[in-house]
C-alpha cells in the first residue's frame, strides 16, 4: 500500500494537460474492435481500467499493435470473434463489464465476465434485464452480482426503459442493439453522457437521441451497423481535469489545454460557475462529435449551492470533489439524488464524508448525498482512499488547503484513472510525496 503525503496549505500555478478521456477510451477500443480493419487510436487513457478493456478484447482474438503514443486495433466482425478460453477479467472496471456485456450479447457463444472483489460487489442487474429483453441469455450471482455469463447471438430490437439514469447501462444496450434485428427504443428520465452515441453517429450509425419537454430522453437505434476503421485522437479527460480545476479555484491558477468539453460532461464546471468561480472554458475544435478545448481556473471566493435533479448524472464522477469545494464555500452546499455513488468502487458518499469530517469539515451524510457547511478550516489528518481513485484524488485536493501534513493511505487507487497524478500536482507547485 502506498501513501501520499501532502503538506499544506499550498499554492499552485501552471499550464498543463490531463490524460486521455477514460470514458471515450473504453468506447473507442470496443468500437474499433468491431470495425473490419485497422483503426488508429492516439492518446488513450493510461489507467488500469482502460488496460482491462484492452485485455478483454484480446481474449476475443482482437489484435493490438502499440505505435508511438497510440495503438493500432485490428478489428473484425463480432460474428468471427474467438470464444475466450477463460473468464474475462474486468479487474476493477465497471465500465468494461457493463459495456462489453453489450458486445458479448452479440457473440455466437457464451462469455463469462468477472472482476476483483470490489467489482463483484457492484450490482449488474441494470444490464441483465435489458439484455434479456433483447434476447440474450444472461446469468448473475443472485441475479445481480458478477461474475456474469452472457450468451448471445440472435438479438431482436425492442423498447427498453432505463429507470435509473446511467451512461454505462445505456451504452451497453446501444452496443447490443446496433447488432440486433429491428429497431430498439431506449427511454431514460434524464440525459447522461453521450460518448457512445456521438462516436457511433460520427461513423455512420443510425442512433437518434430526442429530448422531450419534460427533460426525459428517448434514443432510437436502427440497425444493422458495422463501423469502418477510423483514426482518432482521444481528448483529455474532463473528469480528471476537474481535480486540477478545483486546485486552481482553491489554491491559485491552473490552465488545462487539449481537454474534452462534451456538453454532457461539463456539469461540474457549470456548478462551479454557480458557486461564483472564476472559471472559463473554450471549445477550440470538434472531432468524432467530441468538443476539445481549454479550461482556465483561478482562485475564487465560493458560495454554497444545491445540486439535484438532472444535473447530478452529468457530474456524477465529480460529486465527491464538490464536497471538497463545499468546505471552502460560504454557506451550505447540498447534493441529493446521487445514490448511485453508494455502489461505485467504494461508497463514495460515506467515504468522502468520513474523510473530510476527520480533516475538520462540517459535513453530514444523507441517504442520497451530503450537506456541507462552510467555510471551514481543514487540518492535516490520516485518511483513506477506500480503494477508490476518485476519493484518492479528491482528498489530495482537500489536503492542498489543509494546515499541516495529510496522509492519504491507499493512494495507489489513483492509478485506475490517472497514474502519476501526484506528479501533476508537484509540477504545479504542490508539496507532495509518495511513500
Amino acid at each position: 500500500m502506498t501513501t501520499l503525503v501532502v503538506r499544506g496549505p499550498a499554492a499552485v500555478e501552471g499550464r498543463t494537460t490531463v490524460p486521455g478521456d477514460k470514458s471515450i477510451s473504453h468506447r473507442a477500443l470496443m468500437i474499433a474492435a468491431m470495425a473490419q480493419g485497422r483503426s488508429h487510436i492516439h492518446g488513450l487513457g493510461p489507467g488500469d481500467d482502460v488496460d482491462a478493456t484492452r485485455r478483454c478484447l484480446e481474449s476475443y482474438g482482437i489484435g493490438f499493435d502499440d505505435a508511438g503514443d497510440g495503438v493500432v486495433v485490428h478489428g473484425t466482425d463480432i460474428a468471427s470473434w474467438r470464444e475466450p478460453l477463460r473468464a474475462l477479467d474486468c479487474a476493477n472496471s465497471g465500465t468494461t463489464m457493463r459495456l462489453l456485456s453489450g458486445l458479448a450479447a452479440r457473440c455466437p457463444f457464451s462469455s463469462s465476465l468477472d472482476g476483483d472483489a470490489s467489482l463483484r460487489s457492484r450490482p449488474m442487474d441494470r444490464i441483465v434485464h435489458p439484455l434479456r429483453n433483447l434476447g440474450a441469455r444472461v446469468d448473475a450471482v443472485d441475479g445481480v452480482f458478477p461474475p456474469l455469463t452472457v450468451g448471445g447471438g440472435s438479438l431482436t430490437g425492442t423498447r427498453i426503459a432505463i429507470d435509473v439514469p446511467s451512461a454505462q447501462v445505456k451504452s451497453c444496450v446501444i452496443l447490443a442493439a446496433v447488432g440486433a434485428s429491428g429497431r430498439t427504443t431506449i427511454s431514460m428520465p434524464v440525459a447522461t453522457r453521450d460518448h457512445t452515441e456521438q462516436m457511433l453517429c460520427s461513423l455512420g450509425a443510425e442512433v437518434e437521441s430526442r429530448r422531450r419537454a419534460d427533460g426525459s430522453v428517448e434514443i432510437v437505434v436502427n440497425p444493422p451497423f458495422t463501423p469502418s476503421p477510423f483514426s482518432y485522437e482521444i481528448p483529455g479527460d474532463v473528469s480528471s481535469a476537474a481535480f486540477l480545476v478545483a486546485a486552481g479555484l482553491l489554491c491559485g491558477h491552473v490552465e488545462i489545454v487539449d481537454v474534452g468539453l462534451n456538453a454532457t460532461r461539463v456539469g461540474f464546471l457549470d456548478v462551479c460557475r454557480r458557486m461564483g468561480a472564476s472559471l472559463v472554458w473554450v471549445v477550440n475544435d470538434t472531432s468524432m462529435g467530441e468538443s476539445n478545448g481549454r479550461i482556465d481556473a483561478e482562485r475564487s471566493t465560493l458560495r454554497g449551492v444545491g445540486v439535484e435533479g438532472p444535473v447530478v448524472p452529468l457530474m456524477i464522477d465529480e460529486v465527491p470533489l464538490l464536497a471538497v469545494l463545499g468546505t471552502a464555500a460560504e454557506g451550505t452546499t447540498t447534493v441529493t439524488g446521487a445514490d448511485e455513488l453508494r455502489v461505485k468502487e467504494s461508497d463514495r458518499i460515506s467515504a468522502i464524508v468520513a474523510a473530510l469530517r476527520r480533516m475538520g469539515a462540517e459535513i453530514d451524510e444523507r441517504p442520497d448525498g451530503f450537506e456541507v457547511r462552510g467555510p471551514s478550516e481543514l487540518n492535516g489528518a490520516v485518511v483513506s482512499a477506500c480503494g477508490d481513485h476518485r476519493i484518492a484524488m479528491a482528498l489530495a485536493i482537500a489536503a492542498l488547503r489543509a494546515n499541516g501534513e495529510t496522509r492519504i493511505e491507499g493512494f495507489e487507487a489513483a492509478a485506475v484513472s490517472w497514474p502519476g497524478f501526484e506528479e501533476a500536482l508537484s509540477d504545479l507547485g504542490a508539496d507532495v510525496e509518495l511513500q
